[in-house]
């Protein structure tokens, strides 16, 4: 049924039930016509996220990649960790983002750590990106067209395929979801003057700063909005923006604060003027790259600094020349006082440029910084907005053939970039590929460190300690690989290797709590128990709540004898982070101190996240210091299904059958313990006691 609105303006003929006829002669034109344009404002939105799905629905394939994945998901104590205080009183990976922990930590609750859980969140999110998107472009006097294509372009542009492939993208996506609804927010603001608008899309932008603090030039953004909206430049307007400065600066001080914000000593040193020089570099790559989206790579070489004046400076100021000519050109027309149907091109094309530099601005002036594909997934929606604008101005046969075949050459590279984020190493020789030839001394050793992480996780351990090895020769100076080398070592047995690097790490990076725990992991397994307690404290002291090291060093405090402080520490780490081989330390120390119940009730709960033989075993020898004879043979049992040749299940079996009464068995399962161990002491002397029961009756 067609609301009665949609009827505003047009005659209504007489139509009466009994007359189909006139009916039809007279109703069918305008409830028709209507109807279709009903279905298309509906559905047009919707165009692009359905785009988007299936551009990116063979990602659900992909697994958690090496390296961030890992620190960001899968190693992450916030996002793993039983607490929920460490997602927003700590940082992932140096700046303060806590809504992106906090969207894997929901996940992992309700998912476990399938991955393609989380991907379907990434499409999901990049999909009602698209749709805000044509919001946004149609709330700024867009029009449709504009809109569904600037839409269907942000939603297959090849450069989308990081942000979305890449599960710490998330970051990304949540930012410009937050960063849309606070833009069509605040136009909704303007155009009603309701206050309650301005109070919505101020806290968006405070949410958008939460998921990724670069979002903290939106609110330059907005005084574009106001231009673009032909808005008058009164004291509540800026007074409007001060609000934005204030909840942006807030937001930001949080990853100096709490993050430690690892890009804030990065190019301390370089002058103001070198910082615009990089940053005018650039904006002419990603410039470049959204409008020909080539030879893309998951990352690219620093850009480098020509010595000459002119050379340094002309990529800075020929951008300020191409946003200049717009503005110029608006005020030479006096396009604001135009209707906004016949506004000139340079109004969105000043609009979409300024909003591409202001937002790429955050990522710009730190030279340690790589250039990579997400940097543009939010300020590529100004250039996108400009093409739809284009496309509307020109609308007709040939600007939509021209539009069809732009976008299936962007789905047909976004398709191959989606494919060859399925596999991270093939995206790594990918990148080394395309970079191998640079005058960038860190690109490949970066790249090599990465395809050493993907190796890592996939266990192949000698492939991964080559491609650190090679990365490290590359560049020495690469420190925080020495650390994934350490950990390579560790894996292999050979901890000598590992401490040594772990210990250049630490020298490079002493803030990094993780790098103290490894190396008092591989002191440990050399036996070096005093040192081992000293990397732990160190962790704990950097790093308060986390989890593992209380648990490493409860391990080290086990060994020593000193089960009481082991138990401390042990239940520290199972409020932080449980996990089976903590209730089974705990379950350990409880057995040591001769707290049996105790001990099997804890074996239990090890049982309950990752049943084992051992576990069984364990519970059942706890259980027999309890004379629970009966539920200890029900352990064994259970623990030589799983492992039917555990002789020494096949032992403790035995013994409580024996204290059962049931010599004969016991007598068979002290015999079968023999047949796979000769020389197990404890079946042979079983054996002599149950035999001399069986013949004392």
């Amino acid at each position: 049924m067609i609301p009665a609105a949609e009827f505003d303006g047009h005659a209504r003929p007489a139509c009466r039930e009994n007359s189909a006829q006139e009916y039809s002669a007279g109703c069918r034109r305008i409830p028709l016509s209507n109807c279709r344009k009903w279905i298309k404002a509906k559905t047009a939105p919707f165009l692009a996220a359905a785009l988007a799905i299936a551009l990116f629905w063979p990602s659900l394939k992909g697994g958690f990649l090496g390296g961030d994945d890992m620190q960001y998901v899968t190693g992450n104590a916030d996002v793993v960790g039983a607490g929920w205080g460490g997602v927003f009183s700590s940082s992932s990976l140096g700046y303060y983002h806590p809504l992106t922990p906090l969207s894997f930590r929901l996940e992992r609750l309700v998912f476990g750590l399938n991955p393609a859980a989380y991907h379907a969140t990434n499409i999901a999110l990049h999909a009602a990106n698209c749709t805000l998107l044509y919001r946004f472009v149609l709330a700024l006097e867009g029009g449709a067209p504009a809109a569904l294509a600037a839409s269907l372009l942000f939603a297959a542009h090849p450069l989308r395929a990081e942000s979305v492939c890449w599960i710490s993208g998330r970051k990304d996506l949540l930012c410009c979801f937050f960063l849309l609804a606070m833009l069509t927010v605040y136009i909704g603001y303007v155009k009603s003057r309701d206050w309650r608008g301005l109070a919505a899309s101020c806290l968006l932008f405070a949410l958008a700063m939460l998921s990724k603090p670069t979002a903290a030039a939106a609110p330059f953004a907005l005084v574009l909005v106001d231009w673009r909206l032909r808005r008058g430049w009164g004291r509540v307007v800026w007074a409007e923006k001060i609000l934005f400065l204030l909840a942006g600066a807030a937001m930001f001080s949080m990853s100096f604060f709490i993050g430690g914000f690892f890009l804030s000593a990065s190019g301390a040193g370089l002058p103001v003027m070198d910082k615009l020089a990089l940053c005018g570099r650039g904006l002419w790559f990603y410039l470049a790259k959204t409008l020909w989206p080539a030879r893309l790579s998951v990352l690219y070489p620093h850009f480098a600094q020509p010595e000459q004046f002119a050379a340094k400076y002309l990529p800075l100021s020929g951008f300020a020349a191409l946003l200049a000519a717009p503005a110029l050109l608006c005020r030479r027309k006096n396009w604001e006082a135009a209707a906004p149907e016949k506004t000139p091109l340079c109004a969105p094309a000043f609009f979409g440029l300024g909003f591409f530099a202001l937002l790429l601005l955050p990522a710009l002036p730190f030279p340690d910084l790589f250039p990579a594909d997400r940097y543009t997934y939010i300020p590529a929606a100004g250039i996108f907005l400009l093409a739809g604008a284009v496309f509307a101005r020109f609308y007709g046969k040939a600007a939509i053939t021209c539009a069809g075949a732009v976008l299936l050459a962007c789905c047909w590279l976004c398709s191959a970039r989606v494919n060859l984020w399925l596999d991270g190493i093939a995206l790594c020789d990918d990148a080394i590929a395309k970079i191998g030839n640079s005058a960038d001394s860190t690109a490949v050793p970066t790249m090599l460190a990465n395809r050493g992480a993907e190796y890592f996780t996939r266990g192949q351990y000698a492939n991964a300690l080559g491609d650190f090895t090679k990365a490290i020769e590359l560049n020495p100076s690469f420190d925080y690989v020495y650390g994934y080398r350490g950990a390579a070592c560790s894996a292999t047995g050979d901890y000598a290797r590992a401490e040594a690097d772990y210990t250049i790490g630490i020298k490079s990076r002493p803030r990094y709590a993780e790098t103290y725990v490894n190396r008092g992991k591989v002191r440990y397994a050399q036996k070096k128990y005093a040192a081992a307690m000293e990397d732990f404290a160190k962790a704990l002291e950097l790093k308060p709540r986390y989890g593992y090291a209380y648990y490493a060093r409860a391990s080290v405090l086990a060994a020593l004898g000193r089960h009481e402080q082991a138990l401390e520490d042990v239940s520290k780490a199972l409020e932080l982070e449980p996990s089976a081989g903590a209730w089974r330390l705990r379950a350990a120390a409880e057995f040591a101190l001769g707290r049996y119940p105790q001990s099997a009730g804890d074996y239990g709960k090890a049982i309950a996240l990752e049943p084992s033989a051992e576990d069984y075993l364990s519970r059942g020898c706890a259980v027999m210091r309890t004379g629970g004879f009966a539920a200890a043979e029900a352990d064994m049992n259970e623990a030589l299904r799983l492992r039917p040749d555990y002789g020494e299940a096949y032992v403790n079996r035995g013994i409580a059958r024996g204290n059962l009464g049931r010599h004969g068995e016991a007598l068979a399962d002290f015999d079968r313990a023999l047949s796979l161990n000769p020389g197990d002491a404890a079946a042979r002397n079983g054996k002599a006691v149950a035999g001399k029961m069986l013949r004392g009756r």
